[in-house]
């Protein structure tokens, strides 16, 4: 194992020791709560979904739950993930190590082309 796996698992144990709110994070109160946030991190050191299940997993409580949570994982255009987290959740996996961003997913419409020939 890496120095840096390990600790980037470390961090993730005690970061989940002393979570205040540990229910609060792992158990949305509805479905209602729950939003997809855009996840850009660190290339992972192995499989990017093995690792990034592993992070939702500490996040949730629950590799089922992080499974479920899992949209996208995305492997060419940057290095990441897409998953359904509450706001509270986003907030909390912002400060993990190896997080550099975590934005809620939205559609961004473009101007319309300048017509340079006219």
């Amino acid at each position: 194992m890496s120095h840096k796996t390990f600790t980037f698992l470390l961090l993730n144990l005690i970061i989940s020791a002393i979570a205040t709110e540990p229910i609060s994070l792992g158990a949305p109160s509805s479905k209602a709560d729950l939003q997809v946030y855009m996840v850009v991190t660190e290339k992972p050191n192995g499989d990017p979904t093995t690792v990034y299940v592993r992070m939702l997993t500490s996040l949730l409580c629950s590799e089922k739950a992080a499974k479920k949570a899992l949209v996208y994982v995305y492997k060419f255009s940057m290095q990441g993930f897409a998953a359904k987290l509450t706001h509270q959740q986003a907030k909390c996996l912002s400060k993990y190590p190896g997080v550099i961003s975590v934005e809620k997913d939205q559609i961004v419409s473009l101007p319309p082309l300048r017509d340079e020939g006219n």
